[in-house]
């Protein structure tokens, strides 16, 4: 796992297209020109069923084995998350930093890495390709900015870093992988209906799908995490306690443990819901969960036989 304090965020260069929640931003607002949007051809995606909802419980309902195509049971895999087949991308050179609240980045190949400093960011239908210590960093001043990513991949091409973090944002349809660490929680955090896959290990470091370096307030929701040669899918650390977290309706496999609840007492309104656990961990599906608020309905993807606390 990494410090999810690391700050080393490259210096922005150009912005090939950003627009304003509410129109065009302002020339003056970033301190220079920018070019049209691009045109872009968008194909959406089918997106994978919302997280609780009838037709996602419908989709799995009886279906055995779901981790060999995850979209055929109405879970996120490479057919269901990120850039939406068909979307004409602009490429954009070096790091991106996002100073302007209620700025909009959409159909970009940003080759570098991202960095949010204001409130109320959008960033989607995009590729982010980032080698260093965050692909998308949500970094505006009180911690609670109200980032939005949805349908964006972002690939750390097999380096040590983050995907996506930490505090106050929402992802939705996201494809992560290539890096060490899928999401990092801090608090205020939602991530639902994404792919964590293909996490490495590089340097001693521990890989894991999703891993809190916070207190909590989070919900994960309806995603496909398969972290086999990893530490975790979702791991909690030491420490907390690491309240209001729901852990719902996802597909999980690989870890030492898929899934490492709360080690220490004190916890409040943690829950696990409904979750299919694939049989790939080493040690288990879980640990340090039987004396979380609520654990229920979490089956064995391959049996759909109730899966024991522990």
């Amino acid at each position: 796992m990494s410090n999810r304090r690391m700050w080393t965020i490259g210096v922005s260069l150009a912005v090939a297209t950003v627009v304003a929640a509410f129109g065009a931003v302002s020339c003056s607002s970033l301190g220079f020109p920018l070019p049209p949007l691009p045109t872009a051809t968008t194909t959406d995606h089918p997106s994978p069923a919302r997280a609780g909802s009838s037709s996602a419980s419908a989709s799995a309902a009886g279906k055995r084995d779901c981790a060999s195509r995850p979209s055929a049971c109405g879970y996120p895999d490479a057919t269901n998350t990120g850039v939406p087949a068909g979307t004409a991308l602009a490429v954009h050179e070096g790091d991106l930093q996002i100073r302007t609240a209620g700025t909009v980045v959409a159909n970009l190949d940003i080759r570098g890495c991202v960095s949010v400093l204001a409130d109320n960011v959008t960033i989607r239908s995009s590729k982010i390709s980032c080698t260093s210590n965050w692909g998308i960093g949500s970094f505006a001043d009180d911690n609670d900015g109200g980032l939005v990513v949805e349908d964006v991949e972002v690939d750390c091409q097999g380096t040590g870093g983050t995907a996506l973090g930490s505090d106050g944002l929402v992802a939705r349809r996201v494809n992560l992988h290539g890096c060490e660490n899928g999401v990092d929680i801090g608090h205020g955090v939602t991530v639902e209906d994404s792919y964590i896959h293909d996490m490495v290990e590089v340097g001693g470091g521990h890989a894991d799908g999703i891993q809190f370096g916070g207190e909590g307030n989070a919900v994960i929701a309806h995603n496909t995490i398969e972290i086999p040669d990893g530490t975790s899918a979702i791991i909690t650390g030491h420490g907390g306690p690491f309240n209001g977290v729901t852990i719902e309706n996802n597909l999980l496999g690989g870890g030492a443990y898929t899934l490492y609840c709360p080690d220490q007492p004190g916890s409040v309104d943690f829950r696990v819901l409904d979750n299919r656990f694939i049989r790939t961990a080493t040690y288990g599906p879980w640990t340090d969960c039987a004396s979380i608020d609520e654990n229920r309905g979490n089956i064995w993807d391959e049996t759909l036989v109730a899966v024991e606390p522990a």
